[in-house]
Order: structure tokens, then C-alpha cells, then sequence
């Protein structure tokens, strides 16, 4: 099957900000998270942080679901302090799940970067 779902990244200081639209299947959340490990080691940061930005469409089914998850273990593991992720709808919020690393979520990408910068 063709990947679906649509990555858009940017730092800011040591902030990676991940933009995610469109929705995603196992292929293309496998290739985001291939393209977010790439971005991150081409920086060579020791120490960075993270801001993951879902538009309200950008959902996915259970294997996205746990591509996802692993991918922000990989993130903790390769240097990531601390993670703020956006997320607008309840499903998201709901197949997202909950989080023992470093994150939390917001409403707003606004409220994400305020607390960020406080990690």
C-alpha cells in the first residue's frame, strides 16, 4: 500500500517542531518516523526537545498508534528532555493514549511552547 499522512519539520534553538496532517497508515508513519530520526541525528544535538503538532484529520489506527509510541521512546533514548504534543480532537487524545515520558499534551501549539521552554 502507498503511505499516507504528511510530516513537515522545524527547529527552532533545539526544538525539533513536528507538523503531522493528513491521515496516516502503517507505511507512512513508519516512513515519518524514519524522516524524524534522520532530522535528529543530522543535527547532532546532545540535549533538544520536541513539539509534535496533529491536525485535527491526522489519525491513524492501532499500528500507527504504536509506530508512534515507539518513535518517542527512540526520541527519549537519542536525547529528547522533553516532548509537547498537540492534539485537537478526542480521538486523537484517545487512541494517543497515555505517556510516562517526559510529555504532556495541549490544546494549543502556544501553551506546548510555554511549557517547553519551562523544561
Amino acid at each position: 500500500m502507498a503511505p499516507h499522512g504528511k510530516l513537515s519539520l522545524q527547529w527552532l534553538g533545539d526544538t525539533l517542531t513536528a507538523y503531522i496532517s493528513a491521515p496516516m497508515n502503517d507505511e507512512g508513519a513508519r516512513l515519518i518516523a524514519e524522516e524524524i530520526r534522520r532530522e535528529v541525528n543530522s543535527k547532532g544535538l546532545i540535549r533538544w526537545k520536541r513539539l509534535l503538532v496533529f491536525s485535527p484529520n491526522a489519525l491513524g489506527g492501532p499500528e500507527v498508534c504504536r509506530i508512534a509510541k515507539a518513535n518517542n521512546e527512540w526520541c527519549f533514548q537519542n536525547g529528547c528532555t522533553a516532548g509537547a504534543i498537540v492534539i485537537s480532537s478526542a480521538p486523537q487524545r484517545f487512541l494517543y493514549g497515555k505517556c510516562t515520558l517526559n510529555y504532556k499534551f495541549f490544546k494549543s501549539k502556544h501553551d506546548g511552547l510555554l511549557w517547553l521552554r519551562s523544561q
